[in-house]
């Protein structure tokens, strides 16, 4: 056993018919725990390796070419383990482009195949449907029927040249940030609907975003600007800290810039990254517009 989780059985057997004592026993127990923790860690390692393979395949290192748009894209997994968070950019007909942000709950494999199902539905969702909304409600469905104790949050958001608009939908996932060119970064009035695995009959809406001028939008999951307080501190969440620094960071940097100042920013005071993060930056191209 460990951590309450039985990993294999020892077997003891004897040529002839005995009892064993209390103390075989307490001898058998105590070889057999170093074993236990020898299966648990080389289980650990074998699946953090399928989930790191999969993310690889799921994840891109960088976003596709998109005409008219700058995109960068950053993941950063947690200390010793990989989770659900994911990021993508879908280029779909009639020149739209879709962002996506999302974190599936948990950590490890079974998270990381959740998250690899939640994308590659939302894709095909996207193919056939132009609200968000609509692309949102039918991936709550598809986690009720498929995913049953899976939760998800998700912000999907599309835009067309000449990109002075954003449409997104936000299934209980954080706001955006905008950051205009010589200005700071706002979080953007975009009002969350339940995560994905609450509550599928539940209404979602799209929210339309002006998109100014050589301003730039930053997607993240919550790793980005959580932090757990000191010891002896009370709270789990410091969002408003975490925020700030990215607020001062990435106002007036191209795209691929921008992602890495943000990473350095928030990751500059942590010894160990507790949360993985997933961060999508986007700005119009110079003469986009």
């Amino acid at each position: 056993m460990h951590d309450g989780r039985l990993l294999g059985v020892v077997h003891v057997g004897s040529l002839h018919r005995r009892e064993f004592t209390d103390a075989e026993v307490v001898t058998l127990v105590r070889a057999a725990e170093p074993i236990a923790h020898t299966l648990a860690s080389n289980s650990s390692i074998a699946e953090n390796a399928l989930a790191t393979a999969l993310q690889r395949t799921l994840i891109p290192e960088t976003p596709p070419r998109v005409a008219g748009l700058e995109l960068a894209g950053r993941y950063v997994p947690a200390d010793g383990k990989l989770g659900g968070d994911w990021y993508d950019v879908l280029v779909l007909p009639d020149q739209r482009v879709g962002l996506v942000i999302g974190d599936v709950a948990g950590h490890g494999l079974e998270a990381a195949v959740v998250m690899g199902r939640l994308r590659s539905a939302l894709r095909a969702y996207a193919l056939e449907h132009a609200d968000p909304a609509v692309v949102l409600g039918l991936l709550d469905t598809k986690l009720h029927a498929f995913e049953e104790a899976a939760m998800a949050t998700v912000l999907y958001a599309v835009t067309e040249p000449p990109f002075t608009e954003v449409r997104m939908s936000s299934a209980g996932h954080l706001a955006p940030l905008l950051a205009a060119h010589g200005d700071r970064a706002l979080e953007l009035a975009v009002e969350p609907d339940p995560p994905l695995g609450v509550d599928p009959s539940v209404g979602r809406r799209t929210h339309r975003v002006v998109w100014p001028s050589r301003s730039a939008l930053c997607l993240f999951t919550d790793g980005l600007v959580e932090r757990r307080p000191p010891p002896g501190g009370e709270g789990v969440d410091q969002l408003d800290g975490g925020v700030r620094r990215v607020l001062d960071t990435f106002a007036y940097e191209p795209a691929d810039v921008a992602c890495a100042r943000v990473l350095d920013a928030a990751l500059s005071d942590l010894s160990v990254v507790q949360d993985d993060i997933a961060l999508l930056v986007a700005r119009p191209s110079h003469g986009a517009r």
